[in-house]
């Protein structure tokens, strides 16, 4: 779950470091895409600045933070790992389909924003959800990758 991590640098060394001899890290998180490619986020971001919404959740930002697969590498080889298997891709798509799509997300990654803009809540998904089915952004770019202290 790196990607709801602030100081992922902290967590990534306090795991490199509990890793004994021999043994394996396996990390997944979402987001693990260059920063340089568009992603649902912002797609959310872009929606989020809309004036509709803009200082209504100004104090309600959307907390998933991006974490690059190659910098995730970086920091744990500074620590000592080999990575042994990826960063690998997993081929995960949210469901195409607006309304169910933007009911998915009003319940989980977006409950606070949801929560915040009460009977507007469904509006603000569901415009978030057309947005990213219109533009083919449908991946979280789940990320997995399996590194091992010599």
């Amino acid at each position: 779950m790196l990607h709801w991590l602030d100081d992922v640098d902290h967590a990534l060394r306090e795991m490199a470091r509990a890793v004994k001899p021999g043994g394996s890290l396996v990390l997944q998180w979402s987001r693990g895409n260059p920063r340089s490619t568009p992603d649902p986020v912002t797609i959310l971001e872009d929606v989020m600045a809309r004036p509709r919404w803009r200082d209504r959740l100004a104090d309600t930002p959307f907390d998933m933070l991006q974490h690059p697969a190659a910098e995730v590498v970086e920091r744990l080889t500074a620590e000592g790992l080999a990575v042994e298997l990826g960063p690998v891709e997993i081929d995960a798509q949210f469901v195409a389909d607006p309304v169910a799509l933007g009911q998915i997300m009003k319940a989980a990654g977006l409950a606070a924003q949801a929560k915040k803009l009460g009977e507007d809540a469904d509006d603000f998904v569901t415009e978030v959800a057309t947005e990213m089915v219109t533009a083919g952004e449908l991946n979280p770019h789940n990320t997995r990758l399996i590194a091992r202290r010599p």
